[in-house]
């Protein structure tokens, strides 16, 4: 069963929660917060055991990243791809940890090092990553330590790579000035409720916002400028 609300635990907590379950079932003992991290933490334990005994003998391919949420934690992931018996390419998601260390090479091959050993993996065809010069230096790390019968292939993310490209070209004079112009457009109406509810009031039915670009997605560029064009009038 896939997740849907990914509400937090404590929700049992609730006054409101509580209410509603016993609208529906007065007889029924909601359990408390600690009960249900047991729960989890068993479940958890049974699937990752599902999971190693799924990826023992397989050669696998992994997929790494690090990045940071909102509240400004830094977290690495990593993902194991392999093919079936009956040659299904199938995706498990293994771990995403806390990174409380310095992003160096030594400490980022530690993390992938400790979560191939706890998963039992050991024939490690290739590691997919960005194309940063840490993610490099962690991979040579990598085959000191892994006792793998071949190197472990580094390949640079694909998307990655397209999108160091692209923003080559993206610095261009002239189409670094009108994504300038546009960014500064778009903030403008970002900025101001008075500009955004005016552009949504003029269009008449079926109004639409205006979009701003990401740096690290090339495509959020052409969609603010298609987007402009779009509302050229109305702007």
């Amino acid at each position: 069963m896939r997740p849907v609300d990914l509400r937090p635990i404590n929700i049992v907590n609730c006054e409101g929660f509580k209410n509603f379950v016993a609208a529906l079932n007065p007889d029924y003992i909601l359990p408390c917060r600690t009960t249900i991290t047991k729960h989890v933490h068993l479940l958890y334990d049974q699937v990752k055991q599902d999971v190693i005994k799924e990826l023992d003998n397989r050669y696998i391919s992994l997929t790494s990243d690090i990045w940071t949420s909102i509240t400004n934690h830094a977290y690495i992931s990593l993902t194991a791809h392999y093919l079936t018996d009956d040659w299904k390419l199938e995706n498990k998601l293994l771990a995403t940890r806390l990174m409380a260390n310095k992003h160096t090479g030594v400490n980022i091959a530690s993390y992938l090092t400790d979560l191939a050993k706890e998963f039992n993996i050991k024939d490690i065809t290739a590691v997919v990553t960005d194309n940063a010069a840490n993610m490099r230096v962690a991979l040579r790390h990598v085959n000191d330590v892994m006792e793998n019968e071949t190197t472990v292939e580094h390949t640079g993310c694909f998307a990655h790579t397209l999108q160091l490209a692209v923003n080559d070209g993206l610095k261009l004079n002239a189409i670094d000035r009108v994504l300038g112009a546009a960014r500064k457009l778009v903030g403008h109406f970002n900025h101001s409720v008075v500009a955004t509810e005016t552009l949504l009031k003029v269009q008449g039915s079926d109004p639409k916002k205006l979009i701003q670009d990401v740096a690290t997605r090339w495509n959020s560029s052409y969609f603010m400028l298609r987007r402009l064009l779009e509302l050229r009038i109305p702007v």
